[in-house]
């Protein structure tokens, strides 16, 4: 399974808001701002029900690097005034919608069993 490190993720982030091109490289800052919201916004999405990947968040799976992106897009760009905060914010829901079939348990096709009282 090809898997992505934070450090790649944030690289996706800054390509993905025109902010860093093909081959270039971030600065340090670029990268340690980036880490930064990358970690806070997981944990608040870990909060809200959306599990990223398998509780490692040095190591994403190819599955959600596009969708997850986008998502960090709008938590990234307004630090350097791609848009405003408001809205990003009113885009963040509907944006978390692939994140969280992603996140989501395949059903079992198990019968479910219930006790009646």
């Amino acid at each position: 399974m090809t898997t992505y490190t934070q450090s790649e993720l944030a690289a996706r982030v800054l390509k993905d808001l025109g902010l860093l091109g093909v081959d270039e490289t971030m600065t340090a800052d670029e990268l340690a701002d980036t880490v930064e919201v990358i970690a806070s916004e997981i944990t608040q999405m870990n909060a809200r029900g959306i599990s990223i990947w398998n509780g490692s968040e040095l190591s994403v799976p190819q599955e959600y690097l596009t969708a997850l992106s986008r998502r960090l897009c709008l938590a990234v760009g307004p630090l350097y005034g791609l848009f405003s905060v408001a809205d990003a914010a009113a885009a963040i829901i509907p944006s978390e919608v692939v994140l969280r079939q992603l996140s989501s348990e395949p059903p079992s096709g198990a019968t479910q069993s219930a006790e009646y009282f």
